[in-house]
């Protein structure tokens, strides 16, 4: 995989998964800068992409949710 293509000489916020396809990583780089911009992290991808991509979209998506989430939760735990 060639991550510096996909990331345009932007540094990822949270790095490409290991083992996935050039298309994957793009979808992943682009909803990683998407989420630097303050964009929504419920966004759909553009209709015409290939599946890898949007996948790769989604699931960059996905994992900031599931971070922010985790980080609230040991917020509250501390304030128990």
């Amino acid at each position: 995989m060639t991550t510096p293509n996909a990331t345009s000489n932007r540094a990822l916020t949270m790095p490409v998964p290991d083992d996935c396809s050039d298309r994957y990583a793009s979808g992943w780089a682009y909803a990683d800068w998407h989420i630097s911009k303050g964009g929504n992290l419920n966004a759909d991808a553009p209709a015409d992409w290939h599946e890898e991509k949007v996948n790769g979209f989604w699931d960059r998506l996905t994992a900031e949710r599931n971070a922010n989430s985790n980080s609230e939760k040991g917020q509250d735990d501390g304030h128990q």
